[in-house]
């Protein structure tokens, strides 16, 4: 009865928000009563797989994220997401919008982290390169490695880090100075007129600065009721038009 009254207050009236109320609730009255893997659980596994299989039914009608491109491991993962869906939906969904369809698609996009995950599993592959060992010798004579060579030793001979993995170290951390300076000065202020026409306080410079920049980072419900901006609104935008143009500003720094 909490879970439904709970559940009850983000209906917008419509008959799949209250079909999909049915379902959780129902799912979640069985899920609730039994411990996973006791005699129970397993001696009721028929109706505890058909009241989800409606409810999964549901699930896959939403906008959940998809990736651009063909990738095989994208089912596999987005199978787990839903797993965990399953595991969490009944103790850890508190809808935060209107519609019940809209909170459980944003509940499973960003809780859940299905697009972080689409994104790190769809980054462009590194291109075919001649790699050259370190430990090759180009000095026959001595026998000295790249890795000899390029050793970094401060004065006394007490071993530091590895030469070339400081040299890699000392880039990257130079490229984010020079990509978090970008981003506060806006010098050319792309970052600032990068907005949806009607929001246009949610600009590129205004995300980084609240997602990122902050410690800890402000939640999205936050920045949707300081800006008054629909939170289903944020995230989107985000992924059309920030990450693009801050993925074009590192690769001009360097990245």
């Amino acid at each position: 009865m909490v879970l439904r009254a709970r559940l009850s207050q983000n209906l917008d009236g419509s008959p799949e928000d209250t079909e999909l109320l049915e379902l959780i609730v129902n799912f979640c009255e069985f899920f609730c009563q039994y411990t996973p893997g006791s005699p129970n659980w397993k001696n009721n596994s028929r109706h505890w797989n058909k009241a989800f299989t409606k409810l999964l039914r549901v699930i896959e009608t939403l906008s959940l994220a998809k990736p651009r491109v063909y990738h095989p491991d994208y089912s596999s993962i987005r199978n787990k997401v839903l797993m965990q869906a399953r595991d969490k939906i009944c103790t850890d969904f508190a809808p935060e919008h209107r519609s019940l369809r809209t909170s459980l698609t944003i509940w499973i996009n960003e809780c859940l982290r299905l697009k972080y995950k689409k994104i790190e599993l769809f980054q462009p592959p590194t291109p075919n390169i001649n790699i050259l060992s370190i430990d090759n010798q180009p000095n026959v004579e001595t026998g000295d490695t790249y890795k000899d060579l390029i050793s970094n030793e401060d004065s006394l001979n007490s071993p530091r880090l590895d030469g070339l993995d400081q040299l890699f170290a000392d880039e990257l951390q130079d490229i984010c100075i020079k990509l978090r300076e970008y981003i506060e000065t806006d010098p050319e202020g792309r970052l600032i007129n990068c907005h949806p026409p009607t929001y246009p306080e949610w600009n590129c410079q205004e995300f980084v600065k609240r997602r990122y920049f902050r410690q800890p980072n402000q939640p999205w419900k936050e920045i949707s009721q300081e800006l008054r901006i629909p939170i289903g609104a944020l995230s989107p935008e985000a992924n059309r038009r920030f990450f693009p143009l801050l993925k074009e500003i590192a690769k001009n720094l360097g990245y």
